[in-house]
This record gives structure tokens, sequence and C-alpha cells, in this order.
């Protein structure tokens, strides 16, 4: 194995908790073991009194392969900072970095904000997927960069730069959640995709567990809630999995379960299997989408993409379930360094998923029930 010393691994402070888990599972490695240890490199982040942010690599990270971990906080994080705060220090850490003489600079981001504004609608409008995407990519030239991601909004932004972008899917995850429940795994299922954007996910998903697909007729007008009008397929009697990449404020969700139920589907209750749990207050309400959803009976599947708190974890512990991605992003470092196949090593990760090899307590984060006060 290529030497160990030649990787840096730092995170800003919406990545610290997601990086440290990342290391422990690097550090299980058996080929890891056998050189040490990895451990995070030290990067003090502060704020001034203005809000300006101050920060220093205290690591040696001349000529070394440097792998920066970022969260991006999301509507209620209970984090001190926020997603353009986020967003803004993964660009410093970056340009510290490349002044400091590095090899490589890779951007570990669970989440890339701003997918969903890909293009122009109307006249006048920005198209802010790809200024996220320069500003990221422009803040590590000349040196030689990439991104490694999670379930892209906007897939066709890998084709907004020169530069590769490792995009993450997280059906293993779900494949192997559905698998492994007890519950679901004794009823009739059904795939749904909540828009037509998103058939060839489910599609897959459907697939794998050999169950029927159905497909709701969604419409959204710029700012505004979606709304359902048709449903395609036959969801009676079954319980629905509805599979999107995103939860923003659960309304789509919502309405689809609401239609489910109009054509005798959702049997027990519906559950939501997404990649990015957002949940966005939505505007002018004090209503969460978490209590939402659980008033709704729809019980929510997704990853630790977004920064939370374990605190936060415990206390949704009725309609919210998080399967870590860190096995995933660890594996995924180690094959950069090694010089092997992203896609052969996921490719691994579904088949053991589909032959239930994996232990999906590896996957699924911990809780201690609390309730809300």
């Amino acid at each position: 194995m290529s030497n160990l010393d030649e990787i840096l691994i730092v995170s800003g402070r919406a990545g610290e908790d997601f990086a440290k888990r990342v290391i422990e599972k690097l550090n299980n490695n058996e080929d890891v073991r056998k050189q040490g240890s990895i451990c995070l490199g030290n990067t003090p982040i502060t704020n001034f009194n203005s809000g300006e942010i101050s920060l220093m690599i205290r690591e040696n990270a001349r000529r070394k392969s440097v792998y920066v971990i970022q969260g991006i906080s999301q509507g209620e994080s209970q984090l001190k900072h926020n997603l353009h705060e986020d967003l803004f220090e993964l660009l410093i850490i970056n340009d510290s970095l490349r002044r400091a003489g590095v090899k490589e600079i890779i951007n570990v981001v669970q989440f890339l904000p701003y997918m969903r504004q890909d293009r122009k609608t109307q006249g006048r409008e920005p198209i802010s997927a790809k200024v996220v995407i320069d500003c990221i990519l422009k803040s590590i030239e000349p040196v030689p960069a990439r991104i490694i991601t999670v379930d892209m909004h906007f897939k066709q932004a890998q084709g907004l730069t020169n530069y590769p972008i490792d995009d993450i899917s997280t059906m293993p995850l779900f494949l192997m959640y559905c698998l492994y429940h007890q519950e679901l795994s004794s009823q009739q299922l059904v795939a749904v995709s909540p828009d037509a954007g998103g058939v060839a996910r489910a599609r897959e998903f459907s697939g794998y567990l050999d169950i029927p697909l159905a497909i709701l007729d969604k419409q959204r007008q710029k700012g505004q809630l979606a709304r359902v009008h048709n449903l395609i397929g036959d969801v009676k009697d079954r319980t629905a999995l509805m599979i999107d990449d995103m939860i923003d404020t659960g309304g789509s969700i919502i309405e689809g379960a609401n239609v489910l139920r109009e054509y005798g589907g959702a049997k027990h209750r519906v559950y939501a299997l997404c990649s990015h749990g957002l949940f966005s207050k939505r505007l002018h309400q004090n209503n969460f989408t978490e209590s939402l959803l659980y008033e709704n009976n729809i019980e929510v599947i997704t990853t630790d993409s977004i920064p939370r708190s374990q605190e936060y974890r415990d206390k949704a512990h009725r309609w919210l379930h998080t399967m870590t991605l860190t096995k995933y992003i660890a594996d995924i470092i180690l094959c950069n360094h090694l010089g092997n196949s992203v896609s052969e090593t996921m490719t691994r990760h579904l088949e053991r998923a589909r032959k239930k090899e994996s232990d999906i307590n590896d996957y699924l984060l911990p809780v201690t029930p609390r309730e809300l006060e």
C-alpha cells in the first residue's frame, strides 16, 4: 500500500464530526492499520467579532493529497453557522492549501447546495449551480482538484467543469435498510417516484427489490409548492417507498402520500427514502418539516450528508432514521490513494447490500430516544 503520510485530511467546522467518523472507518481498515493510523489535521477556525472567518492549517501539507471534508448546514441544524458560511469556509480552506504547495486537493462535500438552480427558466436569472461549482474549483486552481459528493440533484453539473466529480449513490444504503427491516420485508411494496425527474432512480430501486413502480405526476411553479395531478401505476394495498434525492420542506412528500392513500396505497404508512434531509422550515410558518412528516404518518430514512447534532437525531427518533455515508467515503479515499476504481468499489457495496452480506448496524446511526420538549 502507498505511504499514508502522503494523505492529509482536514475539515471545516460543519464537517468535523463526519470527518472524525470517516477517519475511524479508515483506521479500521486492515491495510491502514499495518502502517499506523490517520488523524484529523489541526485546523483551528474562529470568527472575528465582525463575523469574518479566521483559520490556519497547522500541518505540513506540502506535496500531499489533501482531503477537505465539509458539511453544508441546512434547515434547523442546531449549529451556530449556516449554508453560506460553511461554503465560504470551504473556499478559504482550499485557498490556504493551494498556497501551501500541496500535491492535490479533493473536496468531500456530501451535499452540494444550489444544484436545483441548474438553468434559466426566464430572463435575468442566474445559473447558481454553475456559480457554486466554479467558486469551489477556482479556489483550488491551478492545483489538481476533485470533488466527491453524494447524489447530485443536477447530475449534468459534472459537465460544467473539466475537473473530475465523483457522484456517489446512496442506493446500497436504502436497499440495505429495506432488506433488513422486518416490517417492510413482510409487506407488499411499491417504489414510487415523486415526480418524472426521479423515475430512473425509482425504477432502479424497484428492480433491485423486484417490486412494481409508480410515478406521481407533479408540477411545480417557481417559488411555490408542487402539486400532484395524477398517479401512474397500481399502488392498491401496497406499502409505498417514495424515492427521492432530497426533502426540503416536505410539502411534495406529504401531498404525494395523501394521493397514494386516495388510490388505496400506503397501506400501513409511507416510507420516504431521501439522500439529503434538508428539513427546512416553511416560510411564514412555525411548523417544522419533521413534525409535519410525523403527523402525516411518514417515516423518513436519510443519510448523514447534512450536519445534525446527536441531540437532534435522538429527538427525531419516531420519524427519522439516519444511515451513515462514512464507510463509503472512507473507501473512496482509499480508492483515490491507491488508484483503484471508485465505480467498482461502489458496485461491491451494492452487491453486498443485495446479498445481505453487510451488517446494517455498521451503517445505521444509533439513537438514544428522547421526546420533544
